[in-house]
């Protein structure tokens, strides 16, 4: 893939892995060896499981380099989990990318890399969803709350800006449109219809999270552009940008506009 790829134009890097290293604790796609079987002690499990799987990702991240030289190599990483393992045996990663779901608020996630592996961070998934699962029906005024919170976030961390940490390179949103397919992949019938039926919980989320069983996270509602299931535009469903699109394209034309906007109480 790289061979094929590296002189592309619009490659930017590449990113090694999506939220693996969840494997490691068995909380998706788990796995073992004989080996790590006899361990008794479920800790120590977990380590031996991360350190074979990052020094894998490290011989991944050498053969690139040698590969591609003009791209830096990213760790895509589910939090800051098993990154103090990842520093012990993935040191030729240029970069790391994180999954975050942590609500309105990255909390101490750029303080925390610093401290547990100090790489560059790209967000490389991030979002909020625009369902109200607990009152059941669409909110697209919470969306763009956390979503403007999350970017200023952001910006205030970025590598040239000295009021936060200066250890982000830039992240990317979850997501462009909502994806009707996500709630049951295996059923093609089901794509035509936008599902509001919550995939997961997460209490970051805090203005659905009493929703049913506290299952408030639609994965069929993360889009700052919705679909019409009744127009079609150019041959595909029509595009309809929600209030977090402009909210967004605004902040992103001048965060500190936005954030004096903010102060005085003004708005779109």
């Amino acid at each position: 893939m790289v061979n094929t790829y590296k002189d592309e134009p619009g490659i930017l890097l590449w990113i090694l892995g999506n939220e693996n290293n969840y494997s490691c604790l068995g909380h998706v796609n788990p796995w073992s060896t004989d080996e790590i079987d006899k361990e008794p002690d479920p800790q120590k499990q977990r380590l031996e499981k991360a350190r074979i799987y990052y020094s894998f990702v490290n011989e991944i991240a050498k053969e690139i380099h040698a590969a591609d030289p003009n791209h830096p190599v990213a760790l895509g990483n589910g939090e800051l989990i098993l990154l103090e393992t990842a520093k012990q045996y993935a040191p030729d990663v240029d970069l790391i990318a994180c999954i975050i779901y942590r609500g309105k608020t990255f909390g101490n996630l750029f303080r925390s890399l610093r401290a547990t592996f100090d790489k560059p961070l790209l967000i490389s998934e991030f979002g909020a969803d625009c369902y109200d699962a607990k009152l059941q029906k669409e909110d697209q005024n919470w969306q763009a709350f956390f979503l403007e919170s999350q970017w200023r976030l952001i910006y205030e961390n970025l590598a040239n800006n000295k009021e936060g940490e200066g250890n982000c390179i830039g992240a990317t949103m979850f997501e462009w449109t909502d994806e009707w397919w996500k709630h049951n992949q295996v059923d093609a019938d089901s794509w035509k219809v936008h599902d509001t039926e919550s995939n997961w919980s997460n209490g970051s989320y805090y203005f659905d999270i009493e929703a049913p069983k506290n299952m408030n996270m639609n994965e069929e509602w993360f889009g700052i552009v919705a679909l019409s299931g009744d127009e079609k535009e150019f041959g595909l469903d029509k595009r309809i940008p929600r209030k977090s699109y402009y909210v967004i394209r605004d902040f992103w034309k001048d965060p500190k506009a936005a954030d004096k906007n903010k102060k005085t109480g003004k708005s779109r």
